[in-house]
């Protein structure tokens, strides 16, 4: 994820999800402080994005920031993959906030 600091995040920033490590499928997902782990209706979705093995150029996902100045909550994501060893990912700590 870059940049790694979120806050004070400005419309048209574009905030850089880079998919790498653990291989298999992966999303960027837009949930809330209140389902944190649920797609939030009419929120953004990367889809699946597939993370192979090993990548000298891991996939890229850009989210541009809009009308930064009328949110006054975080935007909250998460991967809604429910598969994999360590189970669904999102219970597994792959969620985050853009402040």
């Amino acid at each position: 994820f870059d940049p790694p600091n979120t806050e004070g995040v400005a419309t048209g920033d574009i905030m850089q999800f880079i998919f790498s490590g653990a291989p298999g499928n992966h999303t960027v997902s837009q949930a809330s402080f209140d389902a944190p782990c649920v797609q939030m209706a009419g929120g953004f979705d990367s889809g699946y994005v597939f993370v192979p093995q090993a990548s000298d150029t891991p996939p890229i996902w850009n989210l541009t920031v809009t009308n930064a100045s009328a949110r006054t909550l975080a935007i909250y994501f998460y991967c809604k993959q429910t598969a994999g060893p360590v189970g669904p990912h999102c219970l597994a700590g792959m969620v985050g906030a853009i402040n």
